[in-house]
This record gives C-alpha cells, sequence and structure tokens, in this order.
C-alpha cells in the first residue's frame, strides 16, 4: 500500500514539473521568419480593377548564341569583303605589251654591258660577278592627256627573288625613262638599267600602271 502511494506522489510532481516548463517563455529565434505571401494584384491597384499579368515568352534559336547577324542596324544586308581579282598577265617577253590606265609599255631590246659611260669620268664598272643589263622601253600616253612615267613607282625588277634596282638615270650613256613627260598620244623610248649577276638568268619586271593600277598590268620574263 505504501509503494503505491510513493509511485502515485512521484507521479504527480513529474506532471506538476512538466506543467510548470509549458508555461515559461521562449524568445523566437532570428531564423524563424513567418513566411509572408503576397498576392501581385492587390498592391498598388484600386478595388475592383481586373489585372492580368503580362507574360513573355522567349524561345531561344538553335546556334543564336555563335550566329554572326547578316544585317547592320538599319536593316541592309552586307556580304563579307571578296578582294578584287586579279588581272595580272604573265611571261611577257620582247615585243610584248602591258597597258596600264595612262600607259602601254613594250620591251623591244635587251642587252649586256661591263660598264656604263665607258671612257668618260662618270664610267661606272659593274661589280664582280656582275653585269648591267639594259632594257630598251617603248613607252606610249594613251591617257588623253600629258602625263609623266615614273619608273621608280611604276616598275620593280628581279634576278632570282634578289630585287634589282633602276639606275639608267644616273648614266648619260643610256636615256632613261624615270620621269619621262610625255604629251597626249605620244611616245617616248629609254632605258630600264640593271646590274644582275653576270652568269645570266631572266629578269623578272613588274609593271603596276604608273603607281594606279596595282601589280595587275603585267609581268614581263625577259632572258638575259
Amino acid at each position: 500500500m505504501k509503494k503505491s502511494s510513493l509511485i502515485a506522489v512521484i507521479l504527480c510532481f513529474v506532471l506538476a514539473v512538466s506543467m510548470l516548463a509549458g508555461c515559461g517563455s521562449e524568445e523566437p529565434k532570428a531564423t524563424d521568419v513567418p513566411a509572408v505571401t503576397v498576392d501581385p494584384t492587390d498592391e498598388g491597384e484600386d478595388e475592383g480593377d481586373d489585372v492580368e499579368p503580362t507574360v513573355v515568352v522567349i524561345t531561344p534559336t538553335p546556334g543564336s548564341d555563335t550566329k554572326k547577324p547578316t544585317k547592320d542596324p538599319n536593316n541592309i544586308e552586307y556580304d563579307p569583303i571578296t578582294p578584287a581579282p586579279e588581272n595580272v598577265t604573265s611571261g611577257l617577253g620582247l615585243g610584248d605589251s602591258a597597258k596600264g590606265s595612262e600607259f602601254k609599255i613594250t620591251p623591244t631590246k635587251i642587252e649586256k654591258h661591263d660598264a656604263a659611260d665607258k671612257g668618260t669620268e662618270m664610267e661606272y664598272k659593274a661589280k664582280a660577278g656582275y653585269t648591267l643589263v639594259a632594257v630598251l622601253l617603248k613607252i606610249e600616253n594613251i591617257s588623253g592627256k600629258d602625263a609623266k612615267f615614273t619608273a621608280t613607282s611604276s616598275i620593280s625588277a628581279s634576278v632570282k627573288g634578289e630585287e634589282v634596282v633602276d639606275f639608267a638615270y644616273l648614266t648619260d650613256q643610256f636615256a632613261p625613262v624615270d620621269e619621262a613627260e610625255i604629251k597626249a598620244g605620244g611616245t617616248f623610248e629609254g632605258y630600264l638599267l640593271f646590274e644582275a649577276p653576270s652568269n645570266g638568268g631572266t629578269l623578272k619586271i613588274t609593271y603596276n600602271g604608273n603607281g594606279l593600277d596595282g601589280d595587275n598590268c603585267g609581268i614581263f620574263e625577259l632572258k638575259y
């Protein structure tokens, strides 16, 4: 009997402690934030207004992230720049002609010399292993107006890939074509003079049309 009474007293004590613990207050934690649900149709709208949400649908185009535009902002189509084709006539020889915007040139003769202006104080001897190659050039003015033919800006030359420079204008023996004033429809004949290897080869002369036509007029290959 005493045992039963003891158990009853213990149970009453435990129950009382539990009730006191339930009455205590606990401050809410910072993380205990109540969820708030907002109806977007209530914000900033008068009562009774019907608001329909705007839906934007974006449909990606396959490959659109790498495809380059083919139109500018003014909706004008454009094409990539395509280089103009070159109209070079190569392999020309003596007697052949190349025509530019202002002049037509024709090499008519090629000569070899060991020196220029021999017997004068201006005499120039070719250096060892080289010879002087003189090319007689006929130049016709086809521009319809008086014009100056400038060899330094119209012609480039090479032998076996090595550039050679015209220096006829430095001599008295060879009438140079450089800086030749030619009247409309007129003709002038003069020389180009190069120092080239004496063992022979091919003198490659490129005519670019008095500097106006690019390298599209003609390439002469003259053996000496």
